[in-house]
């Protein structure tokens, strides 16, 4: 039996620290798709000898005799501490939110390496770390003296009771629950909030707005209005709950099984501050209606909302015609086969953490994408920068890490 020519290792975590360069030579091809190669010195000498394929996506140089490194993988919201623990050589990977608080510089130091797919937020004084980081998406910086919050907090009747003295506290969305919330009783406890932005009832504005930092965006709902989060369905049960003056921010769609658009026609007012989406039908109905909006979606085709993973490849496009749209999505996989014509043509993503594609896609995706965290490297590209290969002359190896 001849002997295998190439080699294929498909893992997450890659360890070339203690090949031999004897061990490897005879291969014609090596080829390994992995999220992270970890080399030291040495390795990197003889990879570059060898006639070696890394598509990868991050590399740790690490001494010969260190430990392999521990994987964390977080798919969702994190918090990084003062007393987070830490053991030496951690790799993370976040793909969601990232909270960093003040105090956690050397739980910070021990990572070999963190990769933040979405938004990090992080103290002033710590802000040098971020230089250290893989970031696929934004980074907000906070004061230091500031109590941490909900990231998204809503501030309700019982916070002025329970709100410390002479205290500053942060969030990136503060909103007041509604207009009976005390803003003279933290005005007297000398309450300070430091946010992106806060939204706030028309009675409330003027005592409200002297309590947050004047670079914090704020959005007034008008007096008699109900504000709604973002993503809102508009239909008669929602009209039935909240009343007839709706306020959304961040924008807002129709009921699909209303498809002629008779929700218009039971609301008295609406504001949406974002994109209300409507289909071709239901337009004809709210252009009898003096809505505010920021934008308007009219959509056609197909679209896919609220899920963790998504794929997107040329079958699913050749089966929507009037294209895709991915709204409120974890991680979106563009598949190879997709070409950059069909996704500017065809497809819109919108609010979604993560987008896997190929290098020749990323131009076409980012012109169709908004709110995204990231758009990069994915297995999907990994597989197609493998060099063609005879099957019967290649070993195929596939692990979660892989020691060479």
């Amino acid at each position: 039996m001849s002997e295998k020519k190439n080699l294929v290792i498909n893992c997450d975590v890659l360890d070339t620290r203690s090949m031999k360069e004897e061990d490897y030579a005879h291969y014609e091809q090596i080829v390994a798709n992995a999220d992270i190669v970890i080399v030291s010195e040495a390795s990197k000498s003889i990879l570059a000898r060898l006639p070696v394929t890394l598509n990868h996506d991050k590399t740790i140089e690490l001494p010969e005799g260190a430990p392999m490194p521990e994987i964390r993988t977080i798919n969702g919201s994190a918090e990084i501490t003062a007393s987070t623990p830490v053991s030496e050589h951690v790799i993370l990977t976040v793909s969601g939110a990232l909270r960093i608080h003040p105090g956690a510089g050397d739980a910070l130091r021990r990572f070999d390496s963190i990769t933040i797919n979405g938004v990090v937020e992080c103290p002033e004084s710590l802000a040098g770390c971020l230089g250290t980081m893989n970031i696929n998406g934004a980074a907000q910086i906070y004061p230091d003296d500031c109590i941490l919050l909900k990231r998204n907090f809503t501030l309700d009747e019982f916070f002025p009771v329970r709100a410390k003295a002479d205290t500053r506290y942060y969030a990136r969305c503060i909103t007041f629950k509604s207009a009976s919330v005390d803003v003279t009783a933290l005005a007297k406890k000398n309450v300070r909030f430091a946010c992106n932005r806060f939204i706030v009832p028309e009675e409330l504005v003027e005592t409200a707005a002297p309590l947050f930092d004047e670079q914090a965006e704020c959005v007034v709902v008008p007096r008699g209005m109900t504000l709604l989060g973002y993503g809102a369905e508009l239909s008669e049960a929602l009209v039935r709950k909240h009343g007839e003056n709706l306020f959304v921010y961040g924008g807002a769609s129709v009921d699909k099984k209303d498809r002629d658009g008779a929700i218009f026609a039971k609301l008295e007012r609406l504001i949406v501050r974002g994109t209300l989406t409507v289909t071709e039908r239901q337009e004809a109905a709210l252009a009898g209606f003096d809505a505010e909006y920021d934008e308007l979606e009219i959509t056609k085709g197909r679209c896919i909302e609220n899920v963790e993973k998504a794929r997107v490849d040329a079958a699913l496009m050749g089966a929507s015609p009037d294209g895709v749209k991915i709204v409120n999505a974890g991680t979106v996989v563009i598949a190879g086969d997709l070409t950059t014509e069909a996704i500017l043509e065809k497809l819109a993503l919108e609010n979604v953490g993560m987008v896997e594609c190929a290098e020749e896609q990323e131009s076409a995706v980012a012109a169709v994408s908004v709110n995204v965290g990231g758009i990069g490297k994915g297995d999907e590209s990994k597989e197609e920068k493998t060099p063609p290969m005879d099957p019967a002359a290649t070993i195929f190896v596939n692990a979660d890490r892989y020691v060479l």
